[in-house]
């Protein structure tokens, strides 16, 4: 055998055994292996078992939608104890959650006067779905729970939309699609700037980054984007919906450093961080609950339509 042969094997040998190791790295990331079936929220804990109870007891329907490409989405729907209520939350969790880990902030907002929404996002807890986008793709499924919400409880109503983590960049994103003006609020709680970033900040051990652009042009091949042009960060700097971001200081997984970069990148007419000294990644109500609901609300009661009823219970 020629040496260019034996050369050109090579090459082919090692281009083969970096785009398996690749595949194997994004079946590990991106695609289903029971995301939603093991609670991240322990809801015998004391801080969220009161949340749980009023959860099981509360009136609830479940929702069902097909997302833009006709897979199967879930949620979970709760009315408000306002009849008259004309504001809606819609809540997405983060990756490999689940809607009812979202529980806490359901009841935060129903004690506000809200109908509450919380989504499975695709490829999590009852929702169809094998392959997760970090936001890229679901942020087309969270539109059409927009104007789901709007065709099934209130054309009029004003929406809050609240995501954490990847539900944060899912909102992020989402804020820059043409969606319905009923959209008043975006809050986002610990989320990224750009996957790009996210990746090689997470990825361990740092060798495996050697496979970030293999893993990018997978993911292209199954999802139709690269990992590169998933960029809450872009999308916030384009949109003028109001921001109250929400992070950790001591957050591991999204630096908080992100968090600054999105507010300082928003040109919004208002925009906001709340930050809390020693809360980790999504640990932010955990650590701050009073203050934390207090500012939110007030920040709310700019943007929204609250009976004085509900403003003098939240005091």
């Amino acid at each position: 055998m020629e040496t260019k042969h034996i050369i050109l094997l090579i090459v082919v040998i090692v281009i083969l055994i970096y785009f398996s190791l690749s595949y194997l790295m994004y079946l590990k990331v991106f695609t289903r292996k029971g995301y939603g079936q093991i609670a991240f929220v322990d809801h015998e804990d004391p801080f969220f078992a009161e949340s749980k109870a009023w959860y099981d007891r509360a009136p609830k329907e479940v929702m069902k939608i097909h997302g833009y490409d006709g897979t199967l989405l879930t949620g979970v729907f709760l009315p408000s104890y306002d009849e008259k209520s004309n504001n809606i939350a819609i809540v997405m969790h983060g990756y490999q959650s689940q809607a009812t880990d979202m529980i806490f902030i359901a009841r935060m907002y129903n004690n506000m006067g809200f109908k509450v929404m919380m989504v499975d996002q695709r490829g999590h807890g009852n929702s169809e779905g094998s392959r997760t986008g970090f936001g890229q793709i679901e942020r087309y499924d969270l539109r059409k729970w927009i104007h789901y919400a709007l065709r099934t409880y209130g054309s009029q109503d004003q929406i809050l939309l609240h995501g954490v983590s990847m539900g944060a960049a899912t909102v992020m994103l989402a804020a820059n699609m043409t969606i319905p003006n009923n959209v008043k609020l975006v809050v986002a709680d610990c989320g990224f700037t750009t996957l790009r970033k996210l990746f090689f900040h997470t990825t361990h051990p740092k060798i495996a980054l050697a496979l970030y652009p293999g893993v990018s042009c997978i993911n292209f091949y199954f999802n139709r984007f690269f990992l590169g042009s998933v960029s809450p960060l872009i999308a916030i700097r384009k949109s003028k919906l109001p921001l109250f971001l929400i992070h950790g200081k001591m957050d591991h997984k999204v630096p908080f450093a992100m968090a600054e970069q999105l507010l300082e990148t928003s040109k919004a007419p208002f925009k906001e961080l709340f930050a809390v000294d020693d809360a980790n990644h999504a640990e932010a109500f955990i650590k701050a609950k009073a203050a934390l609901e207090q500012r939110l609300f007030i920040v709310i009661k700019k943007f929204f339509s609250i009976h004085k009823n509900v403003s003098k219970q939240m005091k």
